[in-house]
This record gives structure tokens, C-alpha cells and sequence, in this order.
């Protein structure tokens, strides 16, 4: 009796913590874009990132906002808590945006390195792209017989810092083709 008893605790304790293995609740700035009703995008920012892109805007020269559908002060509003969410639509064109704060539960990517970037494409539910990057490495000590080669290393962090600053995460499911696009950080 004994036995089965311990069996069943170490199920017990051992099952959940497997189902939760590899798999993080990130919270998200969500954008569901929609035109004439219909659901066309679906976008999940991480917090940390959107703020970051969003200050990035406020500083930049060119305009990565769209300001005819989605304004600085909408992201800004959901961001901030000022609102919960917030909804525009333009009736010239038939589209709409909402915005809210929400969570997105990121699975982990197949690899054991930690600071990687992933960049995961799925097709109907189906994965058709993965990329792994590794973060860039502090320069190796060169070999005697290498004294006349120079070797540079780096990874996705210098290429994207704005990933490597807030970790984050970025989705966009297009309901029309039904492909998710998903890049974060491991």
C-alpha cells in the first residue's frame, strides 16, 4: 500500500511539472486587426518590447506606427493601464484594430541553449521553419598557428538588440493563410 501510495505522489508532483516543462506565460500587447469585419492578424508583443519599440518611435525620424489605424497614444493608453483596451476604426477602408494587455503561453523551442533567438514558422498547425540563432560570444583566444587570421564572432544580439535588451516575444498569426509567425527569445 505503501508503494502505491508513493507512486501515485511522485505522479502527482512529476505530471505537472512535465505538462509546464519548456513552456513560459509572457504578457503581451495584443493587436487583432480586421477588415470589413473579418479577422485578418492577430499580433502578440511582448510588454517589455513594445514599450521599448514604442520609446524607439517617439525618438525616430521615420514612422514605424501606422498612424492611420493604430496612434502612438492608443498603444501608449493599454500599455500604461490608462485603459483596458482600446478599438479605432477607419469606415474608408473597412478596417479595424483592437488593443489590449494580455498573455500568450510561448513553447519552448527544441534545443537545450539558453539566449537563443527562434524564429518558428507554422502552416495549419504544422512547424515549416525553424531557425535557432545563438548569441554572439566574447572573442576566443587564436591558436599559434592562426597569428595571421582575424576572426570575428557574433550573433543575433548584435543584429537585433532590441530583442537581446527585453527578451521578448513576437507573434502574428495571419488568419487568411493560417501561418504563425513567432520570434523570441529561449
Amino acid at each position: 500500500m505503501k508503494r502505491i501510495l508513493m507512486i501515485i505522489l511522485v505522479a502527482a508532483l512529476a505530471v505537472p511539472a512535465a505538462l509546464g516543462a519548456g513552456a513560459k506565460s509572457e504578457e503581451v500587447l495584443w493587436i487583432e486587426v480586421r477588415e470589413d469585419g473579418a479577422l485578418k492578424a492577430s499580433i502578440g508583443v511582448s510588454v517589455a518590447l513594445a514599450k521599448h519599440l514604442l520609446e524607439d518611435d517617439k525618438n525616430a525620424d521615420d514612422d514605424p506606427i501606422d498612424r492611420d489605424l493604430i496612434t502612438r497614444e492608443m498603444i501608449d493608453d493599454v500599455l500604461s493601464g490608462r485603459k483596458k483596451s482600446v478599438e479605432s476604426k477607419d469606415p474608408s477602408t473597412g478596417k479595424s484594430a483592437r488593443l489590449w494587455v494580455g498573455t500568450l503561453e510561448v513553447e519552448a523551442a527544441e534545443g537545450d541553449d539558453e539566449g537563443d533567438l527562434v524564429i518558428e514558422v507554422f502552416k495549419k498547425g504544422k512547424r515549416s521553419f525553424s531557425l535557432r540563432l545563438p548569441a554572439g560570444r566574447e572573442s576566443e583566444e587564436r591558436e599559434d598557428d592562426e597569428s595571421d587570421i582575424t576572426r570575428m564572432t557574433f550573433g543575433w544580439d548584435s543584429l537585433v538588440p532590441f530583442m537581446a535588451e527585453t527578451k521578448g516575444v513576437v507573434y502574428v498569426k495571419d488568419h487568411d493563410d493560417d501561418t504563425e509567425f513567432w520570434m523570441y527569445v529561449d
